[in-house]
Parts: C-alpha cells; sequence; structure tokens
C-alpha cells in the first residue's frame, strides 16, 4: 500500500510539472481561408503551409493577401478534451502581399452551418441582394446572373459545391464557376 501511494505522489508530482514546449516558427498563409469542420459545425480556417495552424492568436487576417508569419507554436501538455494540443501566437508579420489581380482560387460553400441534417440549420450564407451572398460573416461573394439560379438553388436545398473565385477586393470574391469533381 505504501508503494503504490508513493507511485501515485510521484505520478501526480511529474503530471503538474510538465511544461508546454514552445518554438518560434515561420508559417505561410494564404490569401483566403478554407472551410474546415469542427466537431458539430463547419467554419472558416486560415490556409497555410502548416498543417496545424487553422488560427494564431494576435492574427488579423484580411481576405486578399498572402502572409509570411513568425509565430510561436507551443505544444499542451495537458489539451482541452475539444481542441488541438497546439496553440499559436504571433510575434511578426514578417511579409504582407496583395494578391495578383488574375489570382483565382477554389473555395467550398457549404449553406448550413451545423453538421448533420434538421429543420433548424442556420445557414453559413445570408443573402444581401441578388447577385450578393455574406458567407460566413466574413466576405461577401459577388454571383455572376449565368450563376445565380443554380447559387440560390444551392442555398435554398443546403446543398454544397466547390468554386472557382477570384478577388474583387479585400471585402468580396465572385464566383467564376463551378468546378466539378
Amino acid at each position: 500500500m505504501k508503494h503504490l501511494l508513493v507511485y501515485l505522489l510521484i505520478f501526480s508530482t511529474l503530471a503538474f510539472t510538465q511544461k508546454d514546449i514552445s518554438k518560434k516558427i515561420v508559417i505561410d498563409i494564404e490569401p483566403y481561408k478554407q472551410l474546415s469542420y469542427g466537431a458539430f459545425f463547419k467554419l472558416l480556417t486560415l490556409k497555410t503551409n502548416h498543417p496545424a495552424v487553422d488560427f494564431v492568436e494576435g492574427f488579423d487576417f484580411q481576405w486578399g493577401y498572402f502572409y509570411k508569419l513568425k509565430v510561436i507554436e507551443t505544444t499542451l501538455t495537458n489539451p482541452p478534451m475539444d481542441g488541438s494540443n497546439k496553440q499559436y501566437k504571433l510575434v511578426k508579420v514578417i511579409s504582407k502581399e496583395k494578391a495578383p489581380i488574375d489570382y483565382q482560387f477554389q473555395l467550398r460553400t457549404e449553406s448550413s452551418l451545423y453538421l448533420g441534417s434538421g429543420p433548424e440549420q442556420e445557414s453559413t450564407l445570408e443573402k444581401r441582394n441578388d447577385s450578393t451572398y455574406r458567407y460566413f460573416n466574413q466576405i461577401n461573394i459577388l454571383v455572376p446572373k449565368k450563376l445565380r439560379k443554380e447559387f440560390a438553388e444551392i442555398v435554398e436545398n443546403n446543398q454544397n459545391r466547390t468554386g472557382l473565385f477570384r478577388f474583387k477586393d479585400t471585402e468580396t470574391i465572385e464566383l467564376l464557376n463551378f468546378v466539378s469533381h
């Protein structure tokens, strides 16, 4: 019994004395975000060259710009049960460059916020007028006349599609076409 108590005491002391491990790294950020899936809902996250990064504390992302960032990557010894074991905090924006005028990218548009189905689905797409939708309350999507009917059906029927887009400005992306897979 004494040995068991000693082992428990040693184990609990070691568990509480382990420290998070931090290091500085450099990451590249694309000029657009990507659709990601959480435990229960969908969200737009940073698109980077580093697969674990989806959010950087202290970083103010602006659509239409490539970034190179110096960040502190912290590996948590006791991560939350429903979260990542990595956290990222901005140290410095090394560079910020506007995407070229002809830059195109693919983005998956999904109209329902929550995973699964049900009558109370909250939409990720808010119609502003006949040609413009607000996506995840982050970016406007300008839909050309030739694609409006199809896009409206996607929204109405809680469908999802991947589109080819380009930047109009930092507040608006334009749908050029749908991508077939």
